[in-house]
């Protein structure tokens, strides 16, 4: 059977571009506080939350794909840790494979 990695926290996989990982994140990066998506509600509407909660933020492409994550929680956390490495270089393509999924 073969061996899974073992990583720290900071070392954990994620499935953004070394492009997009290279990006600083600016804008406020403090948790949303906006509902979790579970993937048991409507993807549009989290989506909707997000966006609003984002508004004034001044985030970029890098702080959106940071945050983003952290307002998944279940089965829709476990849907990000399994994206493909290096498989997305911005938020309109995480947005676009999350309402895919």
């Amino acid at each position: 059977m073969p061996r899974v990695p073992e990583f720290t926290e900071e070392e954990i996989p994620l499935p953004y571009t070394r492009d997009l990982l290279d990006i600083k994140v600016v804008g406020d990066s403090k948790a949303l506080k906006i509902p979790l998506y579970d993937r048991m509600t409507n993807p549009y509407d989290h989506l909707d939350n997000f966006r609003y909660a984002m508004e004034g933020r001044s985030a970029n492409e890098a702080t959106k794909c940071h945050l983003f994550p952290t307002t998944l929680k279940g089965p829709a956390t476990s849907w990000f840790k399994r994206l493909a490495l290096e498989f997305i270089s911005s938020f309109t393509e995480l947005r676009k494979v999350f309402l895919e999924r």
